[in-house]
Order: structure tokens, then C-alpha cells, then sequence
């Protein structure tokens, strides 16, 4: 009596293990799709500013109507549930940093796209902020 009832605590350890491991994976996964469809949206912005900038040689613009158009993005949209990541308006732009690694002449341009969202909370796991933040450098030419 006493090995059956030893055995079927140790089962049913295992069994719970088994289902909280399972539980957490399924919700890292989500997760981690959300936050690429978070660095989806900040690549289209980056593209955006990479278009509506393209053959310039004057200072980064980010100030053009469709950038600002939808400053908001669905990032998951399964079981009747939205999931919305919010893009910081306006963009953080740094302008005429040097590089003297490269040259004296030569200067760049920082954009930072950020995407912020609130993961939903679920059975154990409580709701928590998240951000991503997207880079991109624009080199140019600094004439003298």
C-alpha cells in the first residue's frame, strides 16, 4: 500500500511537471511571436524613413504624413483577443553624430523606432510591459 501510494505521488508529480512545462513553453511562444510581429511593425517604419530619405545628403526627416499615419499595430489577433503595441511618436532621431573611426567627413544620422505592448496576463503568469526598439543609421557625407 505504502509503494503504490509512493509511486502515484511520484506520477502524479511528474504529470503536474509535465503540464507546467507545457503551459509555460505555449506561452513563451506566444510571447516571442509577438514581439516579432512588434519588430515587423518597427522594420516597416525603418523602411519608411529609408524611402522617403533615399539619395538625400541633408540631415534624416522623419516628418512626413504616412510615417505618423497608424501609430498603433495589431500584434496578435487570435481567439477573439487583440493584442495592440503602440509606436512612440515621434521617433527618436539623433542628428550629425561624428565617426572618426571612418572619417572626419563622415557623420550619421540615429532613428529609433520603439513598439511598446502589454503581454497579456494568463493562468499563473501576471501581465507584464514589453518594448522593442529597432536602430538605424543613415551615414552621409558632412562637406566642409
Amino acid at each position: 500500500m505504502i509503494q503504490t501510494l509512493a509511486s502515484l505521488v511520484i506520477v502524479t508529480i511528474a504529470v503536474v511537471g509535465l503540464f507546467i512545462t507545457s503551459y509555460y513553453a505555449r506561452y513563451r511562444a506566444n510571447e516571442n511571436y509577438h514581439y516579432r510581429s512588434a519588430l515587423l511593425a518597427a522594420a516597416e517604419k525603418i523602411d519608411w524613413v529609408k524611402y522617403k530619405n533615399l539619395g538625400s545628403n541633408n540631415a534624416v526627416k522623419t516628418d512626413f504624413h504616412q510615417f505618423y499615419q497608424r501609430t498603433t499595430v495589431v500584434l496578435d489577433d487570435r481567439n477573439g483577443k487583440v493584442l495592440e503595441g503602440h509606436i512612440k511618436y515621434p521617433p527618436t532621431v539623433k542628428l550629425n553624430n561624428p565617426d572618426l573611426a571612418v572619417s572626419y567627413l563622415a557623420v550619421y544620422d540615429t532613428v529609433i523606432i520603439t513598439v511598446t505592448w502589454t503581454e497579456p496576463s494568463d493562468f499563473l503568469i501576471q501581465p507584464r510591459k514589453r518594448k522593442v526598439e529597432l536602430r538605424e543609421d543613415y551615414f552621409r557625407r558632412f562637406d566642409q
